[in-house]
This record gives structure tokens, C-alpha cells and sequence, in this order.
């Protein structure tokens, strides 16, 4: 089941509550200071029979909590403390409260990055699985926000690509990076009119991604594809219907279903936990396919 830290609570007495070890608790989330837990945060209590991905600790990103160490992020996201710090461009002295930082396996050779979606959407563009599309391209967004302002120039040549997977990926991989330079600007807009709508919807919220990292900051983002969002992490629970484009604000990212629910390749659905922008309103957004987040 998900419960919600209330003022006052502990670790052990949430563990006492539920007839549950309060190790069981730390192994099913992600917790660094046990003697530390934040108010209202969603904690993933285990249940006889269900074995889940632990809650918060799956890619593409973590919301950094108070007391967290580079140390102790590093064992739960099987990293190095090195690669926390160079993907996330961080001080190694200090990690921030409430900063977004990047946790996959997202390293990669710019060069190597670029030939491979260049190569691939050359020759093999209408030939692509959904499962590759989900590893090079889905997947490279992630390596090239890494790389970030090093990446421009191979995406804005990679948007020329006659591949519309190619330049639909390039267009998110920029949105992603959140850096708001004229060649970036120019390049984006000139998309809007693009024939396929796909394309041209994606340069509008690349546009309004980075107006929003460089107005709030990188925990803002914006939907990619209309969805519902619920009430809690259950397809059963109260829902409303929002449309592509919609802002919103992580709040934890990364929750998998508490009762086991299960995507179309059979794995345990993950949500996100956001808050709308707009309204202020919060919600769960399951993520899509391969558990993808459909917001950039």
C-alpha cells in the first residue's frame, strides 16, 4: 500500500503500524537517514506476495530530500558518486535539497551518440521497432541532457535528419537541456509550422519547457501526449483527462503500483507524482509503453 508521512511519525512507528520491519520499509523506498522522514512524502509499505521496483529510485530522475548523500544516492541508484555529480553538473560538497537530478545509466560519447541517430534514422528509420526507438532514441534524450549545452550543436544538425523519429527525439532531447540560446529558439521555431503535427506540437513544448526552466526551474515540465491523471497510483481511482502540453511540477518521481498493476510489456506500472501548474491541483500520471515518462 502508498502511505503518507504525517506530522510526528517515525520510521518505527509507521513500521509498528503497518506489522511490517522497518528495513522492509527503507529497502522498499528510497531513504537515506531512517531517523529522517519528510512530511507528506509517499512511502510504499510491503505487502506479502508483492515484490515491486523500489519507490523513487528508478531512472530518469530522483527529487533530491533532505539528509540524502552523493553516498548513500549512489548505492540506491547502483552509481558512482562520480557520475551523480558529472551527469548532474553538481557541487560534490553539497547536494541540493529539492534539485532534480538524473539517475539512469545516461553517459555517453557525444560523437557516438550522434552517429548512431544519425546512422539509424538514415537507414533504418521506417524500419524501427518500438523497443529501439525506446533504447537509442527514448532513452539518448536522457545522454544528450547529460551532455547538455555540448549537445546543441549535434541536435540542431540532427534536426535536419530526414527521419521525423530522428528530429522528434532532437526536439525533445533540447526541450530536455532547457537552454534557451537564439540558435536553439530559431530552430524550434521555425518547426512550429512543420507538416507532420507531431513535429510542430513538439517544438511548441521544447518552446515552453525551456521558457520554464529559465523562468523556474528544471522540476517544471511539460506533457507530451494527452493523458488521465489519478487521484493515487490506481487506474481505479478518481481521474480527470489532461491534454499534451499541460505544465506541471514533479513532485516524486517514480512510484510503481502499489497493488502490482501492470503495463502492456507485463511490468509493474510506475507513476508520477505532479503537481498542474496552473491549478495547483496534484496528481498520479502513469507512465506510458516501456514505463516512459511522456513529459519532457
Amino acid at each position: 500500500m502508498l502511505y503518507y508521512v504525517r506530522r510526528g511519525d517515525t520510521l518505527q512507528r509507521i513500521a509498528n503500524r503497518f506489522n511490517v520491519s522497518q528495513q522492509s520499509i527503507i529497502k522498499a523506498n528510497v531513504i537515506c537517514d531512517p531517523n529522517y522522514i519528510t512530511v507528506n512524502t509517499p512511502l510504499i509499505i510491503p505487502e506479502p506476495g508483492i515484490e515491486l521496483p523500489k519507490s523513487q529510485g528508478q531512472p530518469p530522475y530522483y527529487i533530491v530530500q533532505f539528509k540524502d548523500t552523493f553516498l548513500c544516492l549512489s548505492k540506491e541508484f547502483n552509481t558512482t558518486v562520480n557520475n551523480l555529480i558529472y551527469m548532474n553538473k553538481l557541487n560534490p560538497n553539497m547536494i541540493p535539497t529539492g534539485y532534480e537530478i538524473l539517475i539512469g545509466d545516461y553517459l555517453q560519447s557525444p560523437d557516438e551518440l550522434n552517429k548512431l541517430w544519425e546512422d539509424t534514422g538514415n537507414y533504418r528509420c521506417d524500419e524501427l521497432s518500438q523497443d529501439q526507438i525506446y533504447n537509442i532514441y527514448y532513452n539518448g534524450s536522457f545522454s544528450w541532457e547529460v551532455l547538455g549545452r555540448q549537445s546543441i550543436p549535434y541536435l540542431i544538425e540532427l534536426l535536419n535528419n530526414p527521419c521525423d523519429i530522428v528530429k522528434y527525439y532532437s526536439i525533445v532531447s533540447l526541450g530536455r537541456i532547457g537552454a534557451s540560446t537564439k540558435i536553439v529558439i530559431d530552430e524550434l521555431v521555425k518547426l512550429i509550422n512543420y507538416e507532420n503535427e507531431l513535429i510542430s506540437n513538439a517544438s511548441s513544448w521544447a518552446l515552453l519547457r525551456i521558457d520554464l526552466v529559465n523562468k523556474y526551474s528544471k522540476r517544471m515540465h511539460v506533457t507530451t501526449a494527452e493523458n488521465r491523471i489519478y487521484d493515487s497510483p490506481d487506474l481505479n481511482s478518481n481521474s480527470f483527462t489532461v491534454p499534451a502540453g499541460s505544465q506541471i511540477m514533479s513532485l516524486n518521481w517514480s512510484i510503481p503500483s502499489p497493488t502490482d498493476e501492470k503495463n502492456v510489456f507485463g511490468e509493474t506500472l510506475l507513476y508520477d507524482r505532479v503537481r498542474f501548474f496552473t491549478t495547483g491541483q496534484d496528481g498520479y500520471l502513469p507512465r506510458l509503453g516501456f514505463n516512459e515518462i511522456n513529459a519532457i
